[in-house]
């Protein structure tokens, strides 16, 4: 079978032309090879002058290898995030241009198209550093194992990279171009400094064992973090009056279930022996936590009227109906469902530690830790209730009064904290008190007395549950509204 580029993506095809016929593309891959042969020849320089005066060599293979792939981070900053993200806005801003509107594509289609050509370049750029990650594997001080990781550091930082570039670009907003300069220039110097700080981390032999579980935590989020992008652009592309975030709401729910699975895996990982039940509720634990977090966090930014699109896709029968009113789009059924995360976070606590009789011993958090984990998913659930009230009472937008809200309960506050604590600094004051809305209260409390604990730990709940008292009307109108159009 004869393969051409009809039998491929569109979307990719158009990508990939536009890069390789780019004068950015050409600039970018000159200065992407200068650099690191620069980078030889002043090894190679500095190499002859230790051999003139009889000093000994050092390991010139870190230094070459850090440099590799700083370069390699900023070439795909310029690259795979910039270019695609201007490209992305302005197809987005301009309907002639929006695969979205004029084509039948679905939006998958779309955003795939648009992932794998960055991370063909990506590919491409990395393959023009593998000669002198071989250079830097021969002047010592590396080994095969250190250079892997650190590639696979970098790789991943440039998923995310390429992710939060497309999340931004699917947003389409002329506004951003101020937001996006400063995210560009952070961005590149971001990578930059943590592919450098994790190339200088596994260098000079280091024992493998000891890095093996913070780099399973860090690949855990990283992908956790990549996904839940992943699923917001698929909502961004999607059509106004479509059930948007129900893909994101199925991730939120998938990721508290498969989140044992990796307890499971780290329980196993050799040399690092690790209780497998404790292990497994600590990781089931946090990844509730997490999930009611972005729940809520999704939430606050939808839309708290049911379309006919979505109610006629809605079940007759009542527990499927309240199945689908978790997972479909409306703010009510993301504030349950997020509340539903963080009540089975909170029994595990409260298993853990009951209020009479002894905690668990082997557990590997104290009480006020645990509370402390708990805080943000009960912060966010506050600030997205009390959004939502402003929203419906005072009918601003669901961003502008979720933004209101968490600039008065959580940023002023915080601010205020940061001022007090520099300005009163070795004076003996405790300013915690103003962050009692935040869910920072529980690590800055100075006060670690038994009593005092008990009480503040469930600050965090009790003014969740206000909020929810004061959203519930809201909710409960949401859900008699999500029914099919037979049986209204």
């Amino acid at each position: 079978m004869k393969i051409t580029s009809d039998n491929f993506n569109p979307v990719l095809i158009k990508e990939l032309r536009q890069q390789f016929h780019g004068k950015l593309f050409l600039i970018t891959m000159g200065l992407l090879l200068f650099a690191q042969l620069a980078t030889v020849f002043i090894l190679y320089a500095n190499m002859e002058t230790a051999l003139a005066n009889n000093h000994t060599i050092e390991a010139m293979g870190p230094a070459l290898f850090t440099a590799s792939l700083v370069t390699f981070g900023i070439a795909c900053v310029l690259l795979c995030c910039i270019g695609s993200l201007t490209r992305f806005m302005q197809e987005r801003i301009n309907p002639e241009l929006d695969f979205s509107r004029f084509c039948a594509m679905t939006p998958l289609q779309i955003l795939w198209g648009k992932m794998t050509s960055c991370y063909a370049i990506a590919i491409y750029l990395l393959s023009l550093c593998l000669p002198f990650l071989v250079i830097a594997y021969f002047l010592r001080g590396l080994s095969i194992v250190n250079i892997a990781l650190g590639v696979a550091f970098a790789i991943v930082g440039t998923l995310f990279a390429i992710q939060v570039a497309l999340f931004i670009g699917s947003i389409g907003q002329k506004n951003l171009i101020g937001i996006l300069i400063f995210i560009a220039l952070w961005g590149s110097g971001g990578i930059a400094s943590l592919i450098a700080g994790i190339a200088s981390r596994f260098l000079y032999r280091s024992s493998i064992s000891n890095f093996i579980l913070p780099l399973c935590l860090f690949l855990f989020l990283a992908f956790v973090a990549i996904g839940f992008i992943f699923v917001l652009n698929l909502a961004l592309l999607s059509a106004p009056f479509a059930n948007r975030t129900m893909p994101a709401r199925i991730y939120t729910i998938a990721l508290a279930l498969l989140s044992p699975a990796f307890g499971f895996c780290v329980c196993h990982i050799p040399k690092i022996p690790m209780p497998m039940t404790e292990t497994i509720v600590t990781t089931f634990f946090i990844a509730c936590v997490i999930s009611s977090c972005l729940c809520s966090f999704i939430a606050a930014f939808e839309r708290s009227v049911i379309g006919p699109r979505v109610q006629h896709q809605c079940p007759q029968q009542p527990l499927k109906r309240l199945g689908f009113f978790l997972i479909s789009s409306g703010s009510g059924g993301g504030i349950t469902l997020a509340w539903i995360f963080e009540l089975i976070a909170l029994a595990i606590v409260l298993c853990l530690f009951p209020v009479r009789g002894a905690a668990y011993s082997t557990w590997p958090m104290s009480k006020v830790e645990a509370f402390a984990i708990l805080s943000f998913g009960f912060a966010s659930l506050l600030y997205t209730e009390i959004g939502l009230c402003i929203h419906k009472r005072f009918n601003m937008m669901p961003f502008s009064s979720w933004l209101t809200t968490a600039i008065i309960i959580c940023f002023i506050p915080l601010l205020l904290f940061a001022f007090a604590s520099f300005t009163y600094e070795g004076k003996g004051y405790d300013f915690s008190h103003l962050l009692i809305t935040t869910p920072f209260y529980l690590i800055a409390l100075n006060d670690n007395s038994l009593r005092i604990t008990d009480i503040v730990c469930w600050f965090g709940p009790f003014f969740s549950l206000v909020g929810l008292g004061f959203a519930f009307p809201y909710i409960v109108e949401q859900y008699n509204n999500m029914r099919h159009p037979s049986n209204s």
